[in-house]
């Protein structure tokens, strides 16, 4: 019985690991008001062009990256 105890309490702790580091990942990316505000930021601090192209072209990465791997779970399916 105690070891089913300590397998579950195990289980738990590596699933909600697992969980938050999900949500950091998810965290990380960015999101349409992210990218504009850090985008106006760029123009009204007079950032050059290529910083606020960098990024435009690291979202273009982030949406590409995320159809494929839609795409990929909809093939399987």
């Amino acid at each position: 019985m105690k070891t089913v105890a300590i397998l579950l309490v195990v289980l738990s702790v590596a699933l909600s690991a697992s969980i938050k580091s999900e949500r950091l990942a998810a965290m990380s990316k960015l999101t349409y008001s992210s990218l504009f505000a850090e985008i106006q930021t760029q123009i009204t601090s007079g950032g050059p062009l290529t910083s606020i192209l960098d990024t435009i072209e690291k979202f273009d990465k982030q949406i590409r990256s995320e159809q494929a791997e839609h795409d990929a779970m909809w093939a399987i399916q």
